[in-house]
């Protein structure tokens, strides 16, 4: 009764209300039996989450046990698979229909607790939605002519072009001077004409230029990277590179630069690599947007087979708060 009344009470302006096994386990009995007789009273929506495997439905189960094995007044049950939806239905007696399929989320804003800058970042420019990411930190007055920025941007216009949602994020350092802001302007505007908008080609020095103009702390960079799975690296030339380090301690997919031959001593035989030109060789292309796009092709096809990559970016794409509540919770609301 008591339980009742607090139900009554507190329920009168809500339209929608979701519980989490109150009517399924046998000590939350006094709510279920609640739960029941509100619902035969009034025209609130219920969404029962549950998360246990549901057992048998009993067969001489008697009241008010028996309750706890029947779906209420305008209900709907909602459980963690597909799998077990024939099991969940059979164990209230309803049919499939009545059983919506909700998972989990893990979402890297929480899992990894990210900075502030991060979650900034995920937030304005979508990144979780992105098929492919890269960081690439970098001194911005070298971003072009020593490492090589306008290639990454050939390369992820031809991912672009072929179908892929990308962020190319530059982690831009030294980037407070009139020189260093001409050349992000004329790269940006590279970039722009190759088909890449501001969403897609981000420097970290635009996001709070009085913050971030130096730099940005490398917790950033760590966590950036590991939200990325792809590290195209066309420097012209590198001794021991950390950020190439980083990478690789992220799990990203290396794509180097076979003209800086000292790239092969840590990339080894875990990379992809392709002559980009260096201080000791300089390539001249028959058709460079050619070998972009045949560059591009390769990637993607890297990126389909590699396991590991796969299942990290589908967790990022589809288990994260905001797809979750989009396609399998939002249309709940919809619904009844």
């Amino acid at each position: 009764t008591k339980a009742y009344e607090a139900f009554k009470k507190h329920t009168k302006d809500i339209d929608i209300i979701i519980e989490h096994d109150l009517i399924f386990q046998g000590w939350f009995l006094p709510y279920c039996m609640a739960i029941h007789k509100l619902a035969e009273e009034t025209d609130i929506k219920w969404f029962h989450w549950i998360h246990s495997v549901p057992s048998q439905r009993p067969t001489d189960c008697k009241y008010p046990h028996n309750l706890r094995y029947t779906l209420p007044k305008n209900s709907k049950l909602v459980y963690l698979n597909n799998f077990h939806i024939i099991r969940v239905a059979e164990a209230y007696g309803v049919f499939p229909k009545d059983v919506r399929v909700v998972y989990n989320p893990v979402d890297p804003r929480l899992f990894w607790n990210l900075h502030p800058l991060v979650e900034q970042l995920i937030d304005k420019y979508d990144l979780l939605s992105a098929d492919i990411i890269q960081t690439y930190p970098l001194s911005t007055p070298r971003m072009v002519a020593g490492k090589g920025l306008n290639t990454v941007i050939d390369i992820f216009a031809k991912l672009k072009g072929q179908g892929k949602n990308i962020r190319l994020i530059v982690c831009n350092a030294h980037a407070n001077d009139r020189r260093e802001k001409q050349l992000i302007a004329e790269t940006i505007s590279y970039a722009s004409q190759k088909g890449l908008n501001q969403t897609e080609l981000i420097f970290t020095s635009l996001e709070d230029i009085s913050k971030y103009e130096p730099g940005v702390p490398r917790e950033v960079v760590s966590q950036l990277f590991q939200l990325s799975n792809l590290f195209v690296f066309p420097s012209i030339s590198e001794n021991c590179s950390l950020i190439l380090l980083e990478a690789m301690l992220s799990g990203n997919l290396l794509v180097l630069n076979e003209s800086v031959g000292s790239m092969k001593e840590f990339g080894k035989g875990n990379a992809l690599y392709f002559k980009f030109g260096g201080i000791d060789e300089q390539i001249n292309y028959d058709d460079k947007e050619k070998f972009m796009e045949d560059v591009a092709k390769i990637i993607n096809s890297e990126l389909t087979v590699n396991k590991s990559i796969k299942v990290a970016n589908q967790i990022k794409q589809n288990f994260n708060y905001d797809k979750i509540f989009k396609d399998q919770i939002e249309p709940l609301f919809y619904e009844m």
